[in-house]
Formats: C-alpha cells, sequence, structure tokens
C-alpha cells in the first residue's frame, strides 16, 4: 500500500475528521482574530479626535431637533429655563463642530474639551434648576412670567438671565415623560454626557 492511500484512509478515520474539523477551526479564528485587529472599525474611528467632535455635534443637533419636534408636532411650548437648555445645546454642539473642522493638537484639543465642558455644565446646571421646580409643590413655586423674548427687550440680558434662572411657574409643569423621566431630567443627563465625552476626546492619542 502506499503513502498516499495510507494518508487517505488515515484522514478518512473519525480521528482524521476530527484533527481537521479542529484544524479547520483554529485557522478560521486566527484569520477572524486577525481582521480584527487589522480593520479600524467603527469604534476606533467614532473614538478618534475628529470623528467623535462630529458625533458630538450630531447628538446636540439631534436633541435639538428633538425638541423642534415636540415644540412644532406635538405642540409642547417651551419654557423660558427651556429655551436657555437649548442655547446651551446649541453652543456645544457648535463647540463640537468648531474641534472636529479645526482637528487641533493636544493643547488645542484641551481648550475645546474645557469650553465644551463648561458650556455643558453650565447648561446642567439650568436643567438642574428646571428639576428642582418641577419637583416643587405648585403652591411654592414662583408665579407664571413673561417669556424669554419680553424679558430681554425689558430688561436686558443679565437681568433677563436672572429672573429666567428664578424660574417661573409653567416651569413646573411635566408635559412630556419618557421612561418615567421629564425633558430637564434626560436634558441633564446629556449635558453631563457631552461634557465626559469632551473631555475623554481631549484625553486621546
Amino acid at each position: 500500500m502506499t503513502l498516499g492511500a495510507l494518508t487517505n484512509i488515515t484522514d478518512a478515520s473519525p480521528l482524521g475528521k476530527m484533527r481537521m474539523l479542529k484544524s479547520g477551526s483554529t485557522q478560521s479564528m486566527t484569520t477572524m482574530q486577525a481582521g480584527l485587529n487589522d480593520r479600524p472599525g467603527w469604534a476606533a474611528m467614532l473614538l478618534s479626535r475628529r470623528w467623535g467632535s462630529l458625533a458630538g455635534f450630531l447628538a446636540c443637533a439631534g436633541l435639538l431637533g428633538f425638541a423642534f419636534y415636540l415644540q412644532y408636532v406635538k405642540g409642547l411650548q417651551p419654557c423660558p429655563l427651556c429655551m436657555l437648555q437649548r442655547v446651551a445645546v446649541a453652543s456645544t454642539g457648535l463647540l463640537f463642530l468648531l474641534a472636529a473642522i479645526h482637528h487641533p493638537a493636544r493643547v488645542g484639543a484641551w481648550i475645546y474639551a474645557g469650553l465644551t465642558a463648561l458650556v455643558s455644565l453650565a447648561g446642567a446646571g439650568v436643567a438642574t434648576r428646571h428639576v428642582w421646580l418641577q419637583y416643587t409643590p405648585a403652591e411654592k413655586r414662583p408665579a407664571c412670567g413673561p417669556g424669554l423674548d419680553f424679558l430681554l427687550s425689558a430688561f436686558g440680558p443679565l437681568e433677563a438671565l436672572r429672573r429666567t434662572l428664578r424660574g417661573s411657574g409653567e416651569c413646573g409643569a411635566v408635559e412630556w415623560t419618557f421612561l418615567s423621566l421629564s425633558i430637564p431630567e434626560w436634558t441633564l443627563g446629556a449635558f453631563i454626557a457631552l461634557a465626559a465625552w469632551a473631555v475623554f476626546l481631549a484625553a486621546r492619542k
């Protein structure tokens, strides 16, 4: 019997088939791991500073888009504190966009991150005040006041900001919830996440 025939008989045996199956499985796993190591993938691209900043901008754009959807489709009118939070979201998104376009080196990245985190945390402060008003009993809330546009035209930006942060009665109304959380509660979480994301991106190499 020739050596080739003996090899074929060995390969055709159950033990030989098990060896071939194990060898093929090992080669497949090796190929898969090499592909994962060589391919940058969505995760690596998203975690880069430029694409991560663009993702932050898109997140802010999505938040504003949903706010306009609630206003113009669902008919929920924003209170003065809601408007301030919109300004903070828009400013945060603009900083993310500028960081993505500029794509600075390490020092510049930290400057953008500091500004973005500062604006986001300021928005978080407004959202915290808004949440506090929602948990305040109705009889203890401030009286309903004029809109932000009137306050700006009548008192100027600084006094309008002070009066807005004090809140008014309509700011305490809960008109929409998701998973038992109101709009400012979701916005508060979003602001904290955006600030953390900005600092995380700046720390990337």
